[in-house]
């Protein structure tokens, strides 16, 4: 009898929690939205075994892995008539099928969901996130107005990934495993702008000899549904000799505390303000329940991540000296066009004069803090007035609700920033010298800025010995 090139099957069902709101994109528009979400049969949110393989080859493949990387997830040779100089993935994986509020995966067709299931119930009504590009004049940029549907923070998902192999794969099978507790890893689009954050809950794993009987039962016997529990599979303990992504990240924590009001506008306020501070809910889980945290006040990552570029690319422009005396073109060393920005921040293919675009090094996840009503709030109001009469111009008179400093006084907030020891010395001074200017109130974040909202005193309590610097600033 032939000996078998791969006698074993290696299988893992993963579950993961999402830490913040995550966009896994359909490519097309949607009703209530320029960019939709993937859903499955049900109407409810998915991830497909695409993205999943996607993720993983990228975080598992490096210099040193390459051939084990195609030999795992499959290769085509380019530029040859013959597909023969190819192969197949020895890597497969389901999609990744949401779980209901008593944490089990709904998987398969459902004709009717239950009515009572919050947390499918919300599901089915994505999180709708508006955005807004700022040029260095202030002001939206042309086509910089768009919005999307994500899926909130706290949803759990399972999938399944299984690898054909041999005894020989074991310790391959093991440093993919892993790689999903690598703190790096996210999930979907738009990480850059803090999506995709997550953590492995649980991973089941085992291996079959389809040599043997007992491995060839054990195996043909397995549920296909995730929602079927699978006794033969056992819990994959982690450890922390994981292995590394191919770039190191760097973890940079400001302490900030608002020294008067402040806001992240873009919220309705129950109390019918014209201008309300951002909300939105997450789902946390109490054992195998789910409970709804409503009414948070967040702070938006590609908010403060606008915020940051902008004063990076001013203290940018001041070490490589273009002042506004000697520009004659702003726009040539603003925005994308700066190297610096680019550097950090990346540019959209087309933009800079390149034909290809960079993700940026920077990442920062939406902050979660309290409930609303936790907050010490003010209703101000607003007129502009009419220079020549003197009295208030027509459609001018609106009002707002921020927020006054913290309930705890403040809060921490964490940037990551991809692969440091490459940043140029430049990027590590603009970078340094914009987080001082928001540790020490120089730098106002929100919105209202102009009307004397979002200042914040601070500090930075970690990651500062990336720039290399004293850190004579930081309190």
């Amino acid at each position: 009898m032939p000996q078998l090139q791969f006698p074993s099957r290696f299988i893992a069902r993963i579950t993961i929690e999402f830490l913040t709101p995550f966009h896994s994109g359909s490519g097309t528009e949607g009703d209530v939205a320029d960019a939709a979400v993937v859903l499955d049969v049900n109407g409810l949110p998915a991830i497909p075994g695409t993205t999943l393989a996607g993720i993983l080859r990228h975080a598992f493949e490096q210099p040193s892995t390459m051939a084990t990387a195609k030999a795992l997830f499959g290769f085509q040779e380019r530029g040859h008539v013959h597909k023969s100089n190819g192969q197949g993935s020895r890597l497969s994986f389901s999609w990744a099928s949401i779980h209901d509020a008593t944490n089990t995966p709904v998987y398969g067709y459902h004709p009717s969901l239950p009515s009572d299931d919050m947390v499918l119930a919300r599901a089915q009504s994505p999180t709708l996130r508006d955005h807004v590009r700022i040029t260095h004049r202030g002001v939206a940029a042309q086509h910089g107005k768009f919005d999307e549907l994500c899926i909130a923070a706290g949803n759990r998902f399972t999938f399944e990934m299984e690898l054909v192999g041999s005894n020989d794969d074991n310790e391959t099978w093991n440093q993919l495993l892993h790689l999903w507790h690598h703190p790096a890893l996210r999930i979907g689009a738009k990480t850059r702008r803090g999506f995709g954050a997550f953590k492995v809950v649980q991973i089941l794993s085992a291996s079959f000899d389809l040599t043997t009987k007992e491995g060839f039962s054990q195996y043909t016997t397995l549920p296909r549904s995730l929602a079927e529990p699978a006794p033969s599979l056992t819990p994959f303990k982690n450890g922390n000799n994981h292995a590394s992504l191919p770039n190191t990240y760097a973890t940079i924590v400001l302490r900030l505390e608002p020294r008067s009001y402040w806001m992240f506008g873009g919220g309705e306020d129950p109390e019918g303000t014209d201008m309300a501070p951002v909300t939105d809910f997450r789902i946390i889980w109490h054992n195998n329940s789910a409970a709804i945290q409503d009414d948070l006040i967040y702070i938006p990552g590609s908010a403060l991540k606008g915020a940051l570029a902008h004063r990076v690319c001013f203290h940018a422009n001041k070490y490589l000296e273009n002042f506004a005396d000697k520009v004659s073109d702003l726009d040539a060393v603003t925005g994308s066009n700066n190297p610096v920005v680019r550097e950090l921040f990346g540019f959209m293919k087309g933009n800079a004069n390149s034909k290809e675009g960079a993700r940026g090094r920077i990442i920062i996840n939406d902050t979660f803090l309290k409930p609303r009503n936790d907050f010490q709030r003010q209703i101000v109001h607003h007129v502009s007035i009419d220079r020549f009469t003197g009295g208030a111009r027509a459609g001018a008179l609106f009002n707002e609700h921020p927020l006054y400093r913290h309930p705890d006084g403040g809060f921490d907030l964490t940037i990551y920033i991809e692969n440091p020891a490459a940043l140029s010395p430049i990027a590590k001074k603009a970078l340094r010298d914009t987080l001082n200017d928001l540790c020490e109130a120089r730098l106002p974040i929100g919105g209202g800025t102009g009307r004397g909202l979002g200042f914040c005193n601070g500090s930075i309590i970690q990651g500062m010995d990336i720039f290399n610097v004293e850190n004579s600033n930081a309190h």
